[in-house]
């Protein structure tokens, strides 16, 4: 068996690992009982459907963002952009960071685009959702820096979770570094590149388009519209439930935020990730554990499975409008 399928297969195990036990953290005193009583009959299904129609608009909007910077090289139309993001969505619930890669691949195909050209646009999209999740969570302290701070410093799993790791952490970024370091001069000795010089201009170009972009004022409005409504998307579902429905947009927008950071890990669509760190502010503001972790369940499953069924069609029709567009060229 090829090396790079053994490594794929081991990183397939440890991230299943990880959100295994995850999961069995947040659910561990949670039983079915707990889940029929949060999901009595004072549970508002219909905002949960608000929730999924919300995170389809949410993906629409990226799919637009998609269309203009990749148009900036070559013409992108809206259903290939459509197509290139809900086929990714769904790729990263099969495998950490695949829809990044499957995304690239889509559109390169569909837009007649180098790959490399097409990945380095996509991590402009990185950097500027990165940074849109900054300024909400700059947001979310500015808003309650006593909550944020009392969370972050009594909070015993976070607490243990630093003391336990920050220096490894540190080790970590000591060895990464001297392995750069050593890369570095076995190419410079060797002249050889770990990406050819051309495929490498490509990345460049790709990434350098934010920069050339004639509708930036558009692709940027369309990115806080995007994270708007993903705030929406997770928001709503406050209010069906009656343990959650009195809190604010505040303690809304500090859930939506750590839930967020636990669906950037590199696990399986956010599984494991996502439930710890949605639970665990709730459980702050009051919420009991099971409730907490049933409020994450659903949350998460309402998107999840909006993302597994429209990415599957999205896949379904991927290799018939790339023989469309083929014919057309």
């Amino acid at each position: 068996m090829p090396n790079k399928t053994i490594s794929n297969i081991l990183r397939l195990v440890v991230a299943f690992a990880i959100s295994g036990i995850l999961l069995f953290w947040v659910y561990r005193k949670v039983n079915m009982a707990d889940i029929e009583k949060a999901m009595s009959a004072d549970f508002a299904y219909g905002f949960v459907i608000l929730s999924v129609v919300l995170g389809i608009l949410a993906h629409i909007v990226r799919s637009l963002r998609w269309q203009i910077i990749v148009s900036e090289t070559k013409p992108l139309t809206l259903a290939a952009g459509m197509i290139s993001v809900f086929s990714a969505n769904f790729g990263n619930v099969l495998f950490p960071r695949l829809g990044e890669v499957w995304r690239s691949a889509i559109t390169a195909r569909a837009a007649h685009i180098p790959f490399a050209k097409v990945f380095g646009a996509l991590v402009v999209e990185r950097v500027v959702d990165i940074s849109m999740l900054f300024i909400l969570s700059t947001t979310a302290f500015m808003v309650q820096p006593e909550d944020v701070i009392k969370f972050a410093t009594e909070n015993k799993l976070i607490d243990n979770m630093y003391h336990k790791f920050h220096l490894e952490f540190w080790w970590i970024i000591a060895l990464i570094g001297l392995l750069g370091i050593g890369v570095y001069i076995y190419l410079k000795k060797t002249h050889r590149t770990l990406i050819p010089r051309r495929q490498l201009n490509q990345f460049k170009s790709g990434f350098q388009t934010i920069f050339r972009m004639k509708n930036r004022k558009r692709y940027l409005l369309l990115a806080v519209l995007s994270w708007f409504l993903y705030f929406a998307t997770n928001s709503v579902v406050f209010w069906a439930f009656s343990f959650t429905s009195h809190l604010g947009i505040s303690v809304a927008l500090f859930v939506f935020v750590m839930g967020s950071a636990g669906m950037a890990a590199p696990v399986q669509g956010g599984i494991g990730s996502y439930h710890i760190m949605t639970a665990l502010p709730l459980i702050y503001f009051g919420v009991s554990q099971p409730d907490a972790a049933v409020f994450a369940l659903v949350a998460h499953s309402a998107t999840t499975i909006m993302v597994i069924v429209t990415g599957l069609i999205a896949t379904i029709l991927t290799p018939v409008f790339i023989k469309r567009k083929r014919s057309n060229v």
